[in-house]
């Protein structure tokens, strides 16, 4: 009796070796499920834009520091302008005036307070002037809230 050969172990070519298949052919790949799909796509997703979400807090905080930092930078370096000088400029030219006040931070010197208002939205302000008589225009100062008790005696 003869015995059968022996499977062989390489190509006699000499190319790649692999191993020899099990009787029953290469092993069956199992499926993932749909739910596992799901899941892991969901996961991709809130990684994705949870993350981008978190950046997109952080550079928006950030850029609200520097908002705030830069108003005050803005307040501390005020130059100081006389009520006159601010009037006559916006007589004269009130586009050429807007642009160089308008959004500004300036300290308004010298003037008469004429009156302190109450706005349609409860907003204070006052109203600051030369002291001529039908002055137009007058310089309006918008009041934070805490200032109001501050303004009782002016006017």
């Amino acid at each position: 009796m003869q015995q059968p050969p022996a499977p062989p172990t390489s190509p006699p070519s000499g190319g790649p070796q692999f191993p020899v298949e099990a009787p029953g052919g290469p092993p069956v790949k199992k499926k993932r499920s749909v739910a596992k799909t799901f899941l892991l796509v969901l996961l991709a997703l809130v990684v994705v834009v949870g993350g981008s979400c978190t950046t997109c807090v952080c550079i928006g905080l950030r850029r609200a520091q520097h908002a705030v930092d830069q108003d005050d930078a803005d307040r501390r370096a005020a130059k100081s302008v006389p009520v006159g000088e601010l009037c006559a400029a916006y007589r004269s030219d009130p586009p050429a005036a807007d642009g160089t006040y308008k959004g500004k931070w300036i300290v308004v010197t010298g003037g008469q307070v004429d009156g302190v208002t109450k706005s349609a939205g409860d907003t204070l302000y006052v109203m600051v002037g030369t002291g001529k008589a039908l002055e137009v225009p007058e310089v309006q100062c918008l009041l934070r809230g805490d200032q109001g008790a501050k303004t009782l005696g002016l006017g």
